[in-house]
């Protein structure tokens, strides 16, 4: 693409030398050096606190119904097959992946945790609820018979940190805004904050030049009526640690100590 203006950012600043070449560019090139933004010999620094989440599934307990009719539950296997009419589909650890990581599902574990009064006490999750709707089957191998998954819970580790970034402020030509270098998940990552002295608004964004980290995955859904099935509200109890909120609606999340629910044992 045809440019008619170039211009050159330079951290440490620039050369005499190279300074003259710019002069000499009839004002087709620029050159600026970034400037500290500085009150009473001091400089302004805007911070703000960034929410770090991790959790792990470590197992989860489904609900089947039998073909006689009866209802029993049983520790999920992660290797065990999942069928949808007749034809298998995934592992059971993808269909828990996938119920887990859906959006409204991954967000509603990471708000309870923003609001939860003893948040850096965590140290566990729990989620689920009715997906009888699925039509998941998994086999029974001493029978050959198929059972049908009518609810499922879910459980796993979790933790929950923040951190203050500070964001020395730095004029740019005229342009004023706040950058920081940090490390998440082991990768480096860019951080710049500009505000809009109008609407008076600070929009951040980042960037990581090894981070697969903020993407999402390109993999497609292997259960995708999960996204039909689990639009509904999300909600918790006032969170107590260790307390488990009786799963009667899909999406819903509990926050609690390690292990899995109250009631839910990780052996039969």
């Amino acid at each position: 693409m045809p440019t008619n203006r170039l211009i050159l950012v330079s951290k440490s600043g620039f050369t005499r030398g190279a300074l003259k070449r710019v002069a000499l560019e009839n004002g087709r090139v620029s050159a600026i050096q970034p400037n500290l933004v500085m009150v009473d010999n001091e400089p302004v620094v805007r911070n703000f606190s960034m929410d770090e989440v991790a959790y792990d599934v470590t197992g989860c307990r489904i609900f089947i119904r039998n073909p006689d009719g009866t209802k029993a539950s049983a520790i999920g296997a992660p290797n065990i097959d999942t069928r949808q009419d007749g034809t298998f589909v995934a592992k059971l650890s993808d269909l828990v992946n996938e119920l887990v990581d859906f959006e409204p599902v991954k967000l509603a574990i990471i708000n309870d945790a923003r609001n939860h009064p003893e948040r850096d006490s965590i140290r566990g999750f729990s989620c689920g609820g009715p997906i009888a709707e699925l039509e998941c089957y998994v086999s029974h191998v001493p029978t050959s018979s198929f059972w049908h998954i009518e609810e499922i819970v879910i459980w796993g580790d979790f933790s929950f940190s923040q951190r203050e970034i500070d964001m020395p402020l730095t004029d740019l030509d005229g342009r004023i805004f706040g950058s920081a270098e940090i490390e998440v998940g082991g990768h480096p990552v860019a951080i710049v904050g500009i505000t809009d002295a109008e609407s008076q608004t600070t929009t951040v964004s980042w960037h990581s030049p090894r981070a697969p980290i903020f993407s999402a995955s390109a993999q497609p859904a292997l259960f995708p009526e999960i996204e039909r099935l689990l639009r509904l509200p999300t909600s918790v109890e006032a969170p107590v640690v260790d307390a488990w909120l009786a799963a009667q609606e899909p999406g819903q999340t509990a926050l609690k100590g390690q292990g899995p629910p109250p009631g839910v044992d990780e052996q039969d």
